[in-house]
């Protein structure tokens, strides 16, 4: 089976190569929490996903209730699905590159 590759994997190779050039730490961090400031919620609305009840930040804490609907009206199935992620940021006081 052949290998296959993106631009946009030959653009994360390049970038980490770049960083390990300049000493950076790559290393991952395995972490059992996270504040909530250091996490947001996308919810993909161009793909169809509206929100019906609650506040999408509610995902973050686990104690409400967040409904979500399609922007089309359309039952939500396979073929109509509702999308969100989490977008991690860094944290403020880690220095991830050196100088």
């Amino acid at each position: 089976m052949p290998l296959s590759a993106t631009l946009m994997d030959l653009q994360h190779f390049a970038d980490s190569l770049e960083r390990r050039k300049r000493g950076a730490d790559t290393q991952a961090v395995l972490t059992s929490r996270l504040s909530k400031e250091s996490v947001a919620v996308n919810l993909n609305q161009e793909g169809g996903t509206a929100l019906k009840d609650g506040n999408p930040e509610d995902l973050l804490s686990g104690n409400k209730t967040v409904t979500f609907s399609r922007n089309d009206g359309e039952e939500i199935s396979d073929e109509n699905p509702v999308e969100f992620g989490f977008i991690l940021s860094l944290m403020k006081n880690r220095k991830t590159e050196k100088p």
